[in-house]
């Protein structure tokens, strides 16, 4: 019978240890980045997920801004801005305006209920929506074209503006 001891001093074996348990946290760190690459997949960050919505409101929450926090280029996403405007004699429209660079950054393709016109006004467009009064949900539906953060303003007639916010991928 061979000593297992006597055999594992004869082998020509190189040990480099302390390689070893540098590549072992490197392995280790490597699944770890993994797991969170995961996880942010799974919270949203590189589509549509519940928790990639954000939302922005006025003060008096009569002005409530629904939409997708993340997005890719060339891909799709929906705005939704509720308002509940008081009845107001005579003219029977709103009017959303969003600021120009965020115009820029994005191309609107469609608006439901559709807009009356579109008019060019302060460093932006606003979008004249006929209303009767009653409480009022206005979708866009936009397409990024630009990657990094598009900052955007919309607001409400003349009212004060609130900032949205995208983080758009390659």
């Amino acid at each position: 019978m061979i000593d297992q001891g006597l055999m594992a001093k004869d082998l020509e074996i190189q040990q480099d240890l302390s390689y070893q348990y540098r590549h072992w946290r490197r392995e280790r760190a490597g699944w770890v980045g993994i797991a969170c690459i995961l996880a942010a997949g799974l919270l949203g960050l590189f589509g549509h997920h519940p928790f990639s919505r954000a939302i922005a409101h006025s003060d008096s929450r009569d002005l409530i801004i629904t939409y997708d926090r993340y997005g890719r280029v060339e891909s799709n996403a929906e705005i939704a801005v509720t308002l509940a405007p008081e009845k107001r004699p005579g003219e029977g429209t709103i009017r959303i305006w969003f600021n120009a660079p965020y115009l820029d950054a994005v191309r609107v393709l469609s608006v439901s209920p559709l807009p009356l016109r579109g008019e060019a006004r302060q460093g932006g467009h606003d979008f004249v929506i006929q209303t009767d009064g009653s409480p009022l949900t206005v979708l866009f539906s936009v397409q990024f074209h630009e990657f990094g953060v598009i900052q955007g303003q919309v607001k409400v007639d003349d009212g004060k503006p609130l900032a949205i916010t995208h983080y758009v991928w390659p």
